[in-house]
């Protein structure tokens, strides 16, 4: 089982009970103030981000491996995560639009 858009079950079972995701949007993306701590929630959270719309490309942040969140040819988020016991125990996503713009050059 893996993360794919729009399967929440799949995201779900990659991440740990006690996961903390945390979502830098400058702003921009309502509800995403304070770190979203749990499965559950954070299952809520990366799939509102992860829409039909968006395409997911693996790629190397800071060299370590993330993935791009990418909608009508644009970046509209960076993510990284930390793994534990091979499931992911924390999440960082930068969609603030200022923070991305050398992926959309």
């Amino acid at each position: 089982m893996g993360m794919a858009v729009g399967d929440a079950d799949g995201i779900r079972a990659v991440l740990q009970p006690d996961v903390v995701v945390v979502i830098d949007s400058g702003g921009r993306v309502p509800g995403t103030s304070s770190p979203v701590e749990g499965a559950d929630a954070a299952s809520v959270a990366l799939l509102a981000l992860m829409t039909p719309e968006t395409s997911v490309t693996m790629v190397s942040i800071n060299s370590a491996p993330g993935f791009v969140l990418e909608r009508e040819d644009a970046v509209v988020g960076a993510v990284t995560a930390e793994s534990r016991a091979h499931r992911i125990s924390a999440v960082w996503v930068v969609c603030n639009p200022e923070k991305l713009r050398h992926w959309n050059g």
